[in-house]
C-alpha cells in the first residue's frame, strides 16, 4: 500500500512539473507579447513618401523617415512673392506626421508625408513684406491650404506662391492699363511704323531686362538712328517712369529736342547708346504702342501695382552763355563781327514721385539731372595796333573788368572755366584771342 502511494505521489509531481514547465514556456511567451509587444514590422514591399521601407521595424523607420524631414528642411526653399517682394518661408514651419505615415503604410503598405504647416510661422515672415498692412488682405486659410498642397511630400524641394491669389475678394486685381502716353510726330522715318508694329504687344518679362535697340534687332526690324527713333524711345522712357520698373539706361542729347520738352528725352543711337531698363517684378508686363493721325501712343498693361508711380519735373534752370572776343587784323579798329550768337542752356531734374495706398506720397526719387550746355556767343573785332603798342586798351568797347570776360566764373559742373588767355599767329596773320 505504502509503495502505491508513493508511485502517485511521484506521478503528481511528475504532471505538476510538466504543467509548471508548459505554463511558464508557453505563458511567458504570451505575456511577452502582450506586455512587451515586439515591433510591428512593415509589408516587404512598404513605401512611404518614395522611401522604400520594406520589411523594417516601425523605430527603423522612424529613424529614417526623421533623417529625410531634417534633409527637406536644409534644401527646401519656400517663396511667397508679391510684385517685387519676395518672402522665404522658414522650412521648419512645416511639420510632417511621421507616426500617422507609419500606421498609414502598416496597413496598406503605402503612404506619404502628409505636412502640416504653421500659420503662425508663416505670418511672421509676411511681415517682411514692404508693403505694410497688405498682410491683413491675404486669407490665410487658403494660402496655408495651398502650401500644404504644394508641398505634399519630403519630395517636393522648391514652392513658390503668389500672395496676389490668396488676397481676399475685395483686395483682388485684374490686369489693366496701367500707364499711357502720347507724343505728337507729324514726319516719322520710314521705319517709324515698322518699329511701331513690331513693339505692339512685346512681352517684358519677369524679373527680366528691355533694351530697344536689342529687342527690335530681334523683332528683324534693327535701330536707325534719327529723330523718329528718339522720339519712339522718349515715349517708352516717359511710359515705365509709371511703373517700378528699374532705370538701367538713358541718354539725352547736347541740344534741347524739337520733339520733346527738356526732361522727357531719351534719345537712342545703336551701337552707343541705348534704352534700358528691368522689369524687378515676378509678373510679366505688355508693352503696346501704336501710330495713328501724327500720335505715338505707348502704353504698359498687367497687374496694377499697389503703389503708384509718377514722373515729374523738377524747377527748370536757365544756363546763360558766356562772351567769347576774337581779334582779328582783317577787322577795322572799330569793327565787331558776330560769329556765334549763342543761346541759353538749360537744367533740370526728372523725379520719380512714389505713392502709398493711400495716395499718400512717399518718395520722391531723382532719376536724373538733364543738362543741356549753353551755346556761348562769339565776337569778333579788329585790331588797333597803336593802341597795343601804348599799352592803351586797343577797343575801348571792350571792358577788360567786364565780369562775362573774367576767368574761372562759370558755374561748377557746367563749363570749364577760363582759365587763360592765348595769343597765336595764323597762317594769314590774325591774332585770335581765345578763351578757353
Amino acid at each position: 500500500m505504502k509503495q502505491l502511494s508513493s508511485y502517485v505521489t511521484v506521478f503528481m509531481l511528475l504532471i505538476v512539473s510538466s504543467a509548471s514547465i508548459f505554463i511558464f514556456a508557453f505563458g511567458g511567451a504570451f505575456a511577452y507579447e502582450t506586455v512587451v509587444q515586439p515591433e510591428k514590422k512593415l509589408q516587404r514591399h512598404a513605401q512611404i513618401a518614395g522611401v522604400d521601407v520594406g520589411g523594417m521595424s516601425v523605430s527603423e523607420v522612424e529613424e529614417i523617415l526623421a533623417g529625410t524631414v531634417t534633409d527637406w528642411r536644409q534644401r527646401a526653399i519656400i517663396e511667397l512673392v508679391l510684385f517685387d517682394n519676395l518672402i522665404l518661408v522658414d522650412p521648419n514651419a512645416v511639420e510632417f506626421n511621421i507616426s500617422e505615415s507609419i500606421s498609414t503604410a502598416l496597413d496598406s503598405g503605402y503612404a506619404m508625408l502628409t505636412p502640416t504647416v504653421s500659420a503662425a510661422i508663416v505670418e511672421q515672415d509676411l511681415e517682411r513684406l514692404t508693403y505694410p498692412n497688405v498682410a491683413s488682405w491675404i486669407d490665410m486659410d487658403a494660402l496655408i491650404k495651398a502650401l500644404e498642397e504644394e508641398i505634399s511630400s519630403t519630395n517636393v524641394m522648391e514652392v513658390r506662391l503668389d500672395i496676389h491669389d490668396y488676397f481676399t475678394t475685395e483686395h483682388q486685381r485684374t490686369p489693366e492699363k496701367i500707364v499711357e502716353t502720347t507724343i505728337s510726330i507729324s514726319d516719322p522715318n520710314g521705319y517709324f511704323e515698322r518699329w511701331v508694329k513690331a513693339l505692339d504687344g512685346e512681352v517684358i518679362e519677369k524679373r527680366g531686362d528691355f533694351s530697344l535697340v536689342e529687342r527690335l534687332n530681334e523683332l528683324g526690324q534693327p535701330a536707325v538712328r534719327s529723330e523718329s527713333l528718339n522720339t519712339l524711345s522718349s515715349a517708352i522712357f516717359q511710359t515705365i517712369m509709371g511703373t517700378n520698373f528699374t532705370l538701367i539706361e538713358r541718354h539725352i542729347g547736347r541740344e534741347v529736342p524739337g520733339y520733346v520738352d527738356i526732361g522727357l528725352e531719351a534719345i537712342v543711337d545703336p551701337g552707343l547708346m541705348d534704352l534700358k531698363f528691368y522689369n524687378k517684378n515676378y509678373y510679366d508686363y505688355t508693352l503696346n504702342a501704336k501710330y495713328e493721325n501724327n500720335e505715338l501712343t505707348v502704353s504698359i498693361s498687367g497687374l496694377p501695382f499697389l503703389y503708384s508711380y509718377e514722373l515729374a519735373l523738377g524747377e527748370e534752370k536757365e544756363v546763360e552763355p558766356r562772351k567769347i572776343v576774337q581779334f582779328s587784323s582783317k577787322l577795322g579798329p572799330k569793327d565787331t563781327k558776330i560769329l556765334v550768337t549763342g543761346k541759353k542752356g538749360y537744367f533740370i531734374e526728372v523725379l520719380q514721385i512714389v505713392r502709398g495706398l493711400k495716395n499718400e506720397e512717399l518718395e520722391i526719387v531723382v532719376v536724373s539731372e538733364d543738362y543741356y550746355p549753353a551755346t556761348h556767343r562769339v565776337e569778333q573785332k579788329g585790331l588797333q595796333k597803336s593802341g597795343t603798342e601804348t599799352g592803351e586798351n586797343p577797343d575801348p568797347s571792350v571792358d577788360p573788368n567786364d565780369p562775362e570776360l573774367d576767368s574761372g566764373q562759370i558755374e561748377p559742373g557746367t563749363e570749364e572755366p577760363i582759365d587763360e588767355i592765348k595769343g597765336e599767329e595764323t597762317e594769314d596773320d590774325d591774332l585770335e584771342i581765345e578763351f578757353k
